[in-house]
């Protein structure tokens, strides 16, 4: 049940970080926007969601390797 669990959440964190690139109907604007407060946005909100994006990639692609490893044992 636990590699299930980890393919769902690295899957939800892979589509989120798509989102976040591909900034769809500036979806990803909006959630750097929410996401970060303003004090701390001391540059560019495109470079933030590019960053934000390959992030959530990156580790939604980790947990889903992981729930596979889970899986095939």
């Amino acid at each position: 049940m636990g590699g299930a669990l980890c393919i769902v959440l690295g899957l939800v964190l892979a589509i989120l970080g798509g989102a976040l690139l591909s900034d769809y109907r500036h979806l990803g604007t909006l959630i750097v926007q929410k996401t970060i407060p303003h004090s701390l946005q001391t540059g560019d909100p495109d470079r933030y969601r590019q960053v934000l994006g390959y992030g959530y990639l990156l580790g939604g692609a980790a947990f889903a390797v992981v729930g596979i490893v889970v899986l095939a044992r």
